[in-house]
């Protein structure tokens, strides 16, 4: 394998691009380096997306380590982007 070589399907590139590489994430996460968020206010600031999205793509977020929520179950505070 060549050093970055993103189209070598062995190239660690790819690992991250699949934990950012959906359209709502690319649109949450910007939003999210402005400043911290609770859920009600990103579904405002991003037009389009459900809640039902909205919630899957936060909790894939944090799954991947790329967020962090804090706060109550209906309004999860979105704090930070993760390290």
């Amino acid at each position: 394998m060549k050093s970055g070589d993103v189209y070598d399907p062995t190239c660690s590139a790819r690992d991250a691009l699949e934990l950012i590489a959906s359209k709502w994430a690319m649109l949450i996460l910007p939003a999210l380096r402005e400043e911290p968020m609770r859920n009600s206010a990103l579904l405002r600031k991003i037009g389009g997306i459900s809640q039902k999205m909205l919630t899957q793509t936060l909790r894939e977020l944090e799954r991947n380590g790329l967020v962090i929520r804090s706060g109550g179950i209906e309004e999860p505070l979105i704090d930070k982007l993760g390290p």
